[in-house]
């Protein structure tokens, strides 16, 4: 997106505009490996199972290509009347979109719930030991 403005330093009546950039519009750049993790689920599981499969292709389709769960969950917490899931941090330019299409399928699949997503903490980086 940019913002375009007129020139107001100009004497003549030409329409000069300035192009002003405020954000950048490159598209999303990979990022070297991605930590995979076994998430932390809690609550009935046929229910924490039907969110993940719901979300699987979806989150698949917005890569791009399939990715394993571990790699964008970080956890899900069901509740009888609140679900909370956490995310992975570092999803470059798919955060935002991971976790509005995971507030969708919960408000979907979980009426009359209270519904919380948000991005774990930072994962720890991994060591060779």
């Amino acid at each position: 997106m940019v913002i375009k403005r007129s020139d107001t330093s100009r004497t003549d009546d030409s329409d000069v505009q300035t192009v002003i950039p405020i954000h950048d519009e490159s598209p999303c750049k990979a990022r070297g490996p991605r930590l995979i993790v076994d998430p932390h689920l809690e609550g009935p599981s046929e229910r924490v199972q039907g969110i993940v499969q719901a979300l699987q292709p979806l989150i698949d389709a917005e890569f791009g290509h399939a990715l394993p769960t571990g790699v964008w969950l970080r956890g899900l917490k069901l509740a009888d009347d609140e679900a909370v899931m956490t995310i992975a941090p570092d999803l470059a330019c798919h955060g935002h979109a991971v976790a509005s299409l995971a507030f969708d399928v919960m408000r979907r699949l979980l009426p009359d719930t209270d519904i919380y997503v948000g991005a774990a903490p930072q994962d720890e980086p991994v060591t060779d030991a």
